[in-house]
C-alpha cells in the first residue's frame, strides 16, 4: 500500500545515513568557478593587469602586481547588477525571467608599503589584506513549452532491476525504504507518488512510465529554477621589490563559497495526468590555495608578468530536501493522487580538489598616457577529482580544460583622467558527452543540470583621482550560453543496456548579466 505520508522513522534514519551520496562533479564546478571581478579600474580594463600590477585586485590574480606600490592604500567597491536569464527551444523561443536587482560590497583591501630608501636590492616590501566576491549566482529562469519525453522514462530506467517491495515506504517495520542504502531516493519518490509502475504480467522489478502508460505524445512541461549565493574569496598577501627590475608576490587564499538551487518540474500528459517535483539543494564549500607571482620590467615600456595558482581543497557540505504534488491515472486507470515528501533538510559531505591556475601576462606603458594589458589565464579542470575517486572516474574524458584570454587599455587623456576599455574570453569546461551521473544510492532527486558553452565579455569605465583620492566606475556587460537539461538523455541500466531518450535536444540557456561597480580609493 502506497502511503501519503512518511513515518518518523523513515526520517530519522535517513538523517543519519552518512554511507548514501550527493554529490556530483557539477557541485565541483559550481564551489571552484569565479567571474572577472575585483576593483572598477581592474573591471573594466577586463582583469587584463596581470603585468602591470600596481591594483589591490592583483591580489588574487598575481600577487606580484601589489609589489609595484611605493605607497599604501585602502580602496573598497561596491557592485549593483541585475541579469537576464532566458530558457528557449523550437516550442518556446522566449521563456525569460529577469532577477530582482541586487547591490553588495564587491571588493575591499588594504596594501601597506615599507621602502627602503635604497637604489638596489630590496626597495621596498609590501603587505596587502583583502577581500573579494568572486562570483554570484543570483539567477532566475523558467521554460513552458512542450516535449516529445517525459522524467518519468528517465526514472523508470532508473529503477529497473530493483524490487518492487524495496521501493514501498513500509519496506520493513523498522526500515524503511529511505534508509535503504542500495536504492536511489527518487526511484522511491518516483514510485510512490505513481509516475513508475511494474508492468503486468512482468517481474517485480522492470517499470513502466507514466509517459508510456498515459498514451505518450507530446508532454506539457512547465520549468522554473532559481540560484542564490556567492562565492567569497579572504587574502593575506606579501610582495617586494628588486631594483624596480623584479617584482615578487604571494598570496595565502581562504574561499568561501554558499549556494542554493530551488528548481520546480512539472509535467501534463494526453490523459490529464499531472505532477510537480520541488527540489531544493544547498551547499557550503570552503578551500584553501597559495598563489605566487612574478613580474619582470626589462624596459620602461614594457613588463611580463606570470602567476601560478595550486589547486584549491575544498570541504563540501550540502542539505537537499524533495516533494511530489501529483494528480494522475495510475497503471489500471485508477484516478491517484497526494503529496510526498523525502525526509527534510538531508546533508551530505566530500571532499575535492579543483584545478590548478598559470597566468602569463604582457603589459605595455604609453608613458604618462595610459598602458595596455594582455592576459592568458590556464585552468586544469579536467583534472577536478573528488576524495572518493568517482568524480575523477566518471568525468575526466569529458570535462575539458578551460582557457581565458583578457585584454583591456587605459588612457589618460589628461594626467588625473582615465578612460578604459576591456574585453575577456573564457571557454567552457563541458565536453561533448558531459552529462551529470547519479549514484546507485543517490539521496537527491533533482535531476536538471546544464553545461556552460563558450563566455564573454565587455567593459568599460572611467577614472578621476583629486590628490590622494580616487573615484572609479566600471560597467560590465557579460554573457554567458549553455545547454539546460532537465534531466539526463540517456541511462546505464542494471544490466549494462542503454537507456536513450529519443527526439531529446536540450533547452538553451543565456544569461546577460549586467554589473555597474564603484571604487573609492585613498592613498598615504
Amino acid at each position: 500500500m502506497k502511503k501519503n505520508i512518511l513515518c518518523l522513522l523513515a526520517v530519522c534514519a535517513a538523517c543519519f545515513n552518512a554511507t548514501a551520496q550527493t554529490q556530483s562533479v557539477y557541485d565541483a564546478l559550481i564551489a571552484s568557478s569565479n567571474e572577472l571581478n575585483g576593483t572598477a579600474r581592474f573591471m573594466s580594463v577586463g582583469g587584463a593587469m596581470g603585468a602591470l600590477g600596481g591594483d589591490a585586485s592583483t591580489i588574487f590574480y598575481n600577487p606580484a602586481g601589489i609589489g609595484i606600490y611605493k605607497s599604501s592604500e585602502f580602496t573598497v567597491s561596491l557592485n549593483v547588477d541585475w541579469a537576464n536569464t532566458t530558457l528557449s527551444d523550437a516550442s518556446n523561443p522566449t521563456s525569460g525571467y529577469e532577477t530582482e536587482t541586487n547591490a553588495n560590497l564587491q571588493h575591499m583591501a588594504y596594501v601597506g608599503t615599507w621602502n627602503y630608501e635604497r637604489e638596489k636590492g630590496l626597495l621596498n616590501f609590501n603587505l596587502g589584506v583583502a577581500y573579494n566576491q568572486s562570483k554570484k549566482f543570483e539567477r532566475v529562469g523558467y521554460y513552458h513549452g512542450y516535449q516529445p519525453h517525459s522524467y518519468t522514462q528517465w526514472i523508470a530506467a532508473m529503477t529497473d532491476g530493483i524490487p518492487v517491495g524495496s521501493l514501498t515506504e513500509e519496506y520493513t517495520d523498522t526500515n524503511p525504504a529511505y534508509s535503504n542504502n542500495s536504492i536511489p531516493w527518487g526511484s522511491v519518490l518516483a514510485f510512490d507518488s505513481y509516475l513508475t509502475d511494474t508492468k503486468y504480467l512482468l517481474k517485480d522489478d522492470v517499470y513502466q512510465s507514466l509517459y508510456d502508460w498515459s498514451g505518450k505524445g507530446t508532454v506539457s512541461k512547465y520549468l522554473k529554477f532559481q540560484e542564490k549565493g556567492f562565492s567569497n574569496d579572504f587574502a593575506l598577501s606579501l610582495a617586494g621589490n628588486f631594483s624596480n627590475l623584479i617584482f615578487w608576490g604571494m598570496t595565502f587564499e581562504c574561499d568561501y563559497a554558499s549556494y542554493s538551487r530551488h528548481t520546480t518540474m512539472q509535467e501534463t500528459f494526453a490523459d490529464g495526468s499531472t505532477y510537480s517535483l520541488i527540489n531544493t539543494y544547498a551547499l557550503d564549500a570552503i578551500g584553501f590555495t597559495y598563489k605566487i607571482g612574478l613580474i619582470i620590467k626589462p624596459t620602461s615600456w614594457l613588463r611580463i608578468g606570470g602567476a601560478f595558482h595550486t589547486p584549491t581543497v575544498y570541504a563540501i557540505d550540502d542539505i537537499s530536501t524533495s516533494r511530489c504534488i501529483y494528480s494522475v491515472y495510475d497503471l489500471g486507470g485508477n484516478k491517484q493522487y497526494g503529496d510526498i515528501e523525502t525526509p527534510y533538510n538531508v546533508k551530505g559531505e566530500t571532499k575535492f580538489t579543483g584545478p590548478l591556475k598559470a597566468i602569463g601576462s604582457l603589459g605595455f606603458v604609453l608613458g604618462r598616457y595610459g598602458f595596455i594589458g594582455i592576459d592568458y589565464q590556464y585552468e586544469n579542470t579536467s583534472a577536478i577529482n573528488g576524495n572518493d575517486g568517482l568524480i575523477k572516474e566518471q568525468y575526466s574524458n569529458d570535462l575539458l580544460d578551460r582557457h581565458i584570454l583578457r585584454a583591456g587599455i587605459e588612457i589618460k587623456p589628461v594626467s588625473d583622467l582615465s578612460l578604459r576599455l576591456g574585453a575577456g574570453y573564457t571557454t567552457t569546461a563541458a565536453g561533448e558527452n558531459l552529462s551529470r551521473g547519479y549514484y546507485y544510492n543517490d539521496m537527491r532527486t533533482d535531476t536538471d543540470y546544464y553545461n556552460e558553452k563558450d563566455s564573454y565579455n565587455v567593459t568599460a569605465g572611467i577614472g578621476y583621482r583629486i590628490g590622494r583620492h580616487a573615484i572609479d566606475l566600471a560597467y560590465i556587460w557579460q554573457v554567458n550560453n549553455a545547454d539546460y537539461y532537465p534531466y539526463s538523455p540517456s541511462y546505464t541500466k542494471y544490466d549494462g543496456s542503454q537507456f536513450n531518450i529519443d527526439n531529446f535536444e536540450p533547452i538553451g540557456m543565456r544569461t546577460v548579466r549586467n554589473q555597474i561597480v564603484a571604487t573609492y580609493s585613498i592613498r598615504f
